[in-house]
């Protein structure tokens, strides 16, 4: 059996590898995903009081860092029963969606780019961003949401200020119109980069190729309708589903002494989380820009049999305007904070969870405490680990389809990837056990 290895696949977060299978006569027989970078977050983090978990989650990943942040704050909310007020919950909005909009800039700019809007070929990592014009208007977005995060949070990355039910970084008036303005820059930014990226995207977008449709997707699954408030809801062969528990919609499953642990939704089926499922859950949007847009995406859709030629990155897209309208409401009425001095007692349950819709899909931080409130499990399952499965079916459809497993297909193969956007450090529900129980 001949096997050919991609390694590493390019322009994802974290480092991978793809390795097809083939018989004897060059057909294709199977293929693997693999990552050394499996870290044990929900190992070491067993016996640490759980008030540390924010801090920790944070440092999964340096992408993702305030969506881990605040799954796991809202866990701890439930553990001490901490319901937050308004205010708290307007400035943890602030500091979620000011990630959420550098996470998808990033992905768009430097992984996608090259693949959709480069106008010529460049070592340059942002050259297609460069030909677009559009390189200054990516840098001032970025400086202006990293003023943001620093005002809310403390820190550029990894900032923090949350205690369950509470935030601790004071607002003062000056900083709170420094956020204002900073975000205005963000909004005028996110305009002209939209706007110059759905031009690119049309032009780019082609349903002549092989790519598998996300059309056949059984299943969705998203917190809806926002990012960070709403139940729990899906969506499988058109019938729209809602939970209370996120047990109640997918479980973890074991298939083959090859395949690492994987999600499915409830009777064993293939869903998808992320900008595709927040697009098909979530309501039209009343503004009238996003409509236009909403509308717009609809008809690609149909036009294009093949959504992953560009569509998911086009999602994206408008997922920059949409959060950055969210952004712009978050802080219209963002007043001065003067956090409230209220020690954290005992926990007041054994468990808490906490979702968020983070850049990639659904996010869940489940903890469970003893009596003094330390760790006795953690349970964070990733948009990775749930797309994980429907990545390897399309992958498999794929070079199922191709006659011959040339370079091109080679190259096809790791765009379908990069689709799926995979953040290969939150992998954390990507490796099996040994048989002494260890990894």
């Amino acid at each position: 059996m001949k096997r050919i290895q991609l390694k590493p696949l390019s322009r994802i977060e974290g480092e991978a590898s793809l390795e097809v299978l083939l018989d004897e006569k060059g057909r294709f027989r199977d293929l693997r995903l693999k990552s050394d970078l499996f870290r044990g977050f929900e190992r070491f983090c067993v016996g640490r009081p759980v008030e540390e978990m924010p801090f920790l989650a944070s440092r999964i990943c340096g992408i993702c860092a305030e969506a881990h942040y605040l799954a796991s704050l809202k866990a701890l909310d439930q553990i001490f029963d901490r319901p937050p007020p308004p205010e708290v919950r307007r400035i943890r909005r602030v500091f979620f969606l000011a990630g959420f909009l550098r996470d998808h800039l990033t992905v768009l700019s430097l992984f996608a780019a090259p693949d959709l809007v480069a106008r010529s070929p460049s070592p340059e990592a942002f050259g297609g961003l460069k030909d677009l014009g559009l390189w200054e208007d990516f840098l001032e977005i970025r400086r202006a949401l990293k003023e943001i995060l620093e005002l809310v949070s403390g820190r550029k990355l990894h900032g923090g200020g949350g205690v369950p039910g509470g935030w601790l970084k004071a607002l003062g008036p000056e900083e709170t119109t420094e956020i204002k303005r900073a975000v205005s820059r963000v909004h005028r930014g996110i305009k002209r980069f939209s706007d110059l990226w759905q031009e690119e995207l049309f032009r780019s977008l082609d349903s002549r190729n092989t790519s598998p449709s996300l059309g056949k997707k059984k299943a969705f699954l998203a917190l809806s309708p926002d990012f960070v408030e709403g139940r729990l809801c899906g969506v499988l062969r058109k019938r729209r589903l809602s939970f209370e528990d996120y047990r109640e919609a997918f479980t973890e499953t074991v298939s083959g002494e090859e395949t690492p642990t994987l999600t499915v939704f409830q009777g064993g089926h293939t869903y998808v989380v992320g900008p595709w499922a927040r697009f098909v859950l979530w309501p039209s949007p009343k503004t009238p820009s996003l409509r236009d847009l909403h509308e717009m995406i609809l008809e690609c859709l149909k036009q294009s049999e093949n959504p992953f030629s560009g569509v998911l990155h086009f999602l994206r897209v408008y997922e920059l305007v949409l959060a950055a309208e969210r952004l712009k409401e978050a802080v219209a009425d963002l007043g001065p904070f003067r956090p409230v001095s209220d020690e954290v007692s005992v926990p007041a349950r054994r468990e808490g969870v906490g979702l968020v819709e983070a850049p990639r899909g659904l996010l869940v931080h489940h903890y469970e405490v003893d009596a003094r409130g330390r760790l006795s499990r953690v349970r964070i399952f990733t948009p990775t680990a749930q797309n994980y499965r429907a990545l390897l079916e399309d992958l498999k459809e794929f070079f199922e389809k191709a006659e011959k497993i040339s370079e091109k297909v080679l190259k096809q193969a790791e765009k379908i990837v990069r689709a799926y956007d995979p953040c290969i450090p939150c992998m954390l529900h990507l490796l099996k056990l040994d048989n002494s129980g260890t990894s």
